[in-house]
C-alpha cells in the first residue's frame, strides 16, 4: 500500500457524525486512505485514557459500518484497527478492506495468529512496529512477509529514530513506511522527503487540545489539523507524483 493514511481513531469522541466528519474532511485534504479504531472495551487493557473513556468512543458494530458505507458512497478508502473479537466480523462484512495491526498488537499476537494474517489471501494488511530488537524483529518476519510495514514512533516523541526506518528496511528486505505519534507534521514531511516513505500515517482531528475526565487526551496532542494534513498530502503527492497505484 501507498499513500498517506489520516488516522482518526478515536477522535470523534464517540459521535457518529463528528466521525464522517474526519472522514469526509480526509478525503477533501487529499488523504488516500483514512482510519479508525474499533475498540471492545471488556477486553481491552492498553492505552492512556481510563476504560469509560473507551465506552463512550465505542460507536457499536451499525456505527463503525455506517462510517464505512459513508467511505464507501464519497469513495474514501477506509479500514479499522480491531481491539478485541467483539469487532473481528467488520473484516468479513468487507472482503476488500485493509485490515491494521497495531504496534501493540504487533508485540502480543501469538505468532500462529500473525501468520494466519500474513497469509489470508483477502484483506491487504498494514502492520505497526515499534522500536523493538533485532531478535525481536526477526522472530517474527517470516510472518510478516506479506504485509506493509511502518515503523511507528513512541507518542509524543521528541527525536524521532528515523535510523530505525533505514534499519528495518535492510532487516526485513521490504518497504517500510512511517506511522507518526509526536507533535505536528514535520516528522511525517521528512519521512517523506528525507526517508522516502511511502507509506506514511498520521493522527489526525480538527479540536486541538482535548481533555476528559480530568486527563489530557494524548491523542490530540500530536494530531495534525485540516491544515497540516493538506501540507502533509501536497507534498506527498508533489514528491511522488502522485503514486498512481495505491495498492
Amino acid at each position: 500500500m501507498h499513500g498517506i493514511i489520516a488516522e482518526i481513531g478515536n477522535h470523534h469522541l464517540g459521535s457518529l457524525n463528528a466521525a464522517k466528519d474526519l472522514i469526509r474532511i480526509a478525503r477533501e485534504c487529499g488523504a488516500h486512505f483514512v482510519k479508525m479504531q474499533a475498540i471492545d472495551v471488556f477486553e481491552f487493557n492498553g492505552g492512556s485514557m481510563p476504560k469509560e473513556f473507551y465506552r463512550q468512543c465505542d460507536l457499536g458494530m451499525g456505527g463503525y459500518r455506517e462510517c464505512i458505507e459513508f467511505a464507501h458512497m464519497i469513495k474514501m478508502p477506509i479500514f479499522l484497527s480491531v481491539f478485541g473479537s467483539k469487532y473481528q466480523d467488520l473484516a468479513a462484512h468487507y472482503p476488500d478492506m485493509p485490515v491494521k495491526i497495531a504496534a501493540s498488537q504487533f508485540k502480543e499476537f501469538p505468532l500462529e495468529t500473525l501468520n494466519y494474517w500474513n497469509t489470508q489471501n483477502v484483506h491487504p494488511v498494514v502492520i505497526s512496529i515499534p522500536n523493538l530488537s533485532d531478535g525481536e524483529i526477526l522472530d517474527r518476519k517470516p510472518y510478516i512477509t506479506n504485509m506493509s510495514v511502518m515503523y511507528a514512533t513512541p507518542y509524543l516523541e521528541t527525536d524521532v529514530n528515523f535510523a530505525a526506518i533505514s534499519w528495518y528496511i535492510k532487516l526485513l528486505g521490504k518497504p517500510v513506511g512511517y506511522s507518526d505519534h509526536t507533535a505536528g507534521v514535520e516528522n511525517c514531511i521528512a519521512a517523506v522527503l528525507r526517508q522516502g516513505c511511502l507509506l506514511v500515517e498520521k493522527h489526525f482531528n480538527l479540536f486541538g487540545e482535548q481533555f476528559y475526565g480530568g486527563r489530557v487526551y494524548r491523542d490530540s496532542l500530536h494530531a495534525a489539523g485540516a491544515k497540516e494534513l493538506s501540507q502533509l498530502c501536497k507534498i506527498y503527492r508533489d514528491s511522488t507524483h502522485a503514486v498512481p497505484n495505491l495498492s
